[in-house]
């Protein structure tokens, strides 16, 4: 009787790739633990769990979460900023195994820049955290539909009128 193995298909992340998550984790959670205290250990708890059974997306999702319940409104902004760095790098850190490094990483911090500013301007604009989730959602449907309209543009499925 043999008995055979069958690799998975999520293939294994790098030693880099591994690392940045473990230094976005590391650094998220100090920037909170300035902020909060032990509370902070969550944030390490949350992230590398989510890391280790479920996906960097995931991980990221909930060191959001859990960064929004534990810091106070009026928290030091540098510190969340420092904060979505970490998260941000726990993100970024499975395009070191992409084909193309560079154009991905470029195109996530792009991203993440204009959800950033859409957010606080938002926020910026009207004090309320309901226009800035508007303002989110509306300019995510916007690109959304650009890039869909792209996509049939290049790929020849649009007939000219």
């Amino acid at each position: 009787m043999s008995v055979t193995f069958h690799e998975s298909n999520i293939p294994q992340s790098s030693r880099i790739a591994r690392a940045l998550a473990l230094l976005g984790t590391l650094v998220a959670t100090l920037a909170v633990g300035v902020a909060v205290g032990p509370l902070s250990i969550l944030v390490a708890a949350g992230v590398a769990s989510a890391l280790y059974f479920v996906s960097t997306t995931a991980a990221f999702a909930l060191g959001q979460v859990v960064l929004v319940a534990l810091v106070p409104p009026s928290g030091a902004l540098a510190l969340v900023v420092l904060a979505e760095i970490g998260l941000l790098a726990v993100l970024c850190s499975t395009a070191v195994d992409h084909h193309d490094t560079g154009r991905l990483l470029v195109a996530s911090l792009l991203a993440g820049l204009a959800i950033g500013a859409t957010g606080w301007l938002g926020l910026r604009t009207s004090q309320a955290v309901w226009v800035a989730a508007g303002a989110l959602a509306i300019a995510t449907a916007f690109l959304t539909y650009g890039i869909h309209r792209y996509e049939r543009v290049t790929l020849g499925l649009v007939e000219s009128a």
